[in-house]
């Protein structure tokens, strides 16, 4: 017999004394690990696809507000204010839209119940000037320190003043909207509070007409959405609710020998775009609430003389 033709289909292992095809490959133990290794590094890559799916639109606004952010000293109102000012303008439906009464709420159907809670207040307690409690902020706006502002709650945190206005607080958080601040605002007969900007595009304000002048010439505020651009005017009305963008300049008149009373909050924008646009927008909304800024906690501490104060006789 030729030997070399013999065939010998399962060679022995002299290690194992296992057959060839039992041993495992070296390569199957590299795949092996290659496996666990694309595994490992799939946990670490994950997280960053779904950021840049999620937030990816809003990534070349980023060196902008960066650029504001630093040049600035770290200023967080340049931040909050010019520097994203295009990205929320990205965000929202219509950037170029002032005032906004496409919506609904019970607020106008509980005017009296609020109503009588502010006045039940300021009959016992003087009403802040909203001018003594931010100089800085406010002064310019008020000179003559007429303006009576008392603040329920101020960037996510009560005031001293929440404990008398139960019902209201009960109200506004049935709401749709989601709360930064709640506050009464009482515009004396004859002021006028000039041409002014809010502090960030981030948020909105709510308007309810609580005590109105029924006689001509009604208050009224008047709004620019840009230089050169028409002047918009909106008129207050006992039980009409509007929002608007504060981040345009606006002025607001009350030409009548009566009081305007309103209610006032800050909330997160109700005209944005999509589920992106509402994540990020809670992002931010959730640290005005949780962060202590100092401007939110003077108006907090300011109201406690108002709280402290019983006036004559009462």
């Amino acid at each position: 017999m030729d030997v070399r033709q013999r065939k010998t289909p399962n060679k022995v292992s002299v290690a194992y004394g296992e057959p060839d095809s039992l041993i495992k490959k070296p390569a199957n133990g590299l795949s092996i690990f290659s496996n666990l290794t694309s595994r490992r590094n799939a946990i670490y890559i994950l997280p960053v696809v779904l950021f840049v799916y999620v937030f990816g639109p809003f990534l070349p606004h980023a060196p902008k507000a960066i650029y504001v952010y630093v040049s600035s000293g770290f200023a967080f109102d340049m931040f909050v204010g010019p520097g994203i000012r295009s990205l929320v303008d990205d965000m929202v439906v219509d950037d170029q839209r002032i005032f906004n009464t496409d919506f609904s709420t019970d607020l106008p159907a509980k005017r009296e119940i609020f109503l009588k809670e502010f006045l039940h207040y300021s009959d016992t307690h003087p009403l802040p000037i909203i001018s003594a409690l931010d100089p800085e902020e406010e002064g310019h706006l008020d000179p003559a320190g007429v303006w009576k502002t008392l603040f329920v709650r101020s960037g996510g945190h009560d005031t001293c003043a929440a404990k008398y206005f139960p019902e209201t607080i009960k109200a506004v958080e049935q709401t749709q909207f989601k709360i930064l601040s709640i506050m009464f605002s009482r515009l004396a007969p004859g002021q006028v509070i000039p041409p002014h900007t809010g502090y960030t595009k981030l948020i909105q304000l709510y308007h309810l007409g609580l005590r109105v002048p029924q006689k001509e010439p009604k208050p009224f505020m008047d709004a620019w959405a840009c230089d050169g651009c028409p002047k918009e005017t909106i008129v207050w009305e006992e039980g009409k609710e509007f929002v608007f963008d504060d981040y345009f300049v606006h002025a607001a008149t009350n030409p009548n020998e009566e009081e305007r009373i309103i209610l006032f909050l800050h909330l997160q924008r109700i005209d944005l775009k999509g589920w992106r646009q509402e994540l990020l927008s809670g992002i931010f909304h959730w640290i005005f609430a949780h962060i202590p800024f100092a401007p939110a906690l003077s108006l907090v501490e300011g109201t406690e003389k108002s709280c402290n104060t019983l006036l004559m006789g009462k």
